[in-house]
């Protein structure tokens, strides 16, 4: 009886070595640059919240395409902002990525939410992944964002130090 389990393992190693191993993605979008604005709020003049958002998904495995995220929706309708996903555009002409706001507090606190779906053929038929990712963002001296404000009302919010934002990988399918 001890002779067959050294020659079970003499026999399944070959087998284990050779199995293909799963690859370890990594799992976050990189913000490159984040803009945010709103008006003054006075009569004549723009008067809108304003979001630019540019990233890339760090996966080795998805296409290293970058994307641009905006929406702009009325200062008189705080609530309007995207509650729901909407497309980004890809600089291949794609529109690969998504995003929205989880939760808006202000220009300077929010959650930032993103998908992005991407064709990965070691995954097996229909090759297709999408990865969810979020993050709390916020501003001040240690935080993600720097804002200034002006006293017409003017106020907008940028990274901190230019220093891009990691945005953790919570969910993925394939």
């Amino acid at each position: 009886m001890q002779f067959l389990t050294p020659l079970t393992l003499l026999f399944l190693t070959p087998l284990l070595l050779a199995s293909p191993t799963p690859r370890s993605p990594i799992s976050a979008y990189e913000v490159t640059n984040m803009g945010l604005f709103h008006g003054s709020g006075r009569p004549g003049n723009v008067n809108n919240y304003v979001v630019n958002i540019r990233m890339h998904d760090l996966d080795p495995a998805a296409s290293d395409v970058y994307t641009n995220c905006t929406a702009t929706w009325p200062m008189a309708e705080p609530n309007t902002w995207p509650h729901e996903y909407v497309d980004c555009a890809d600089d291949d002409g794609n529109a690969s990525f998504q995003w929205k706001f989880g939760r808006f507090s202000s220009l300077s606190d929010f959650l930032f939410e993103a998908k992005h779906t991407y064709e990965d053929p070691s995954v097996g038929y229909p090759n297709i992944v999408t990865t969810w990712a979020h993050a709390n963002v916020t501003a001040g001296p240690n935080a993600d964002l720097t804002c200034v404000g002006g006293a017409s009302g003017v106020f907008s919010c940028g990274l901190r130090d230019r220093i891009p934002l990691r945005v953790d990988v919570y969910q993925a399918i394939a």
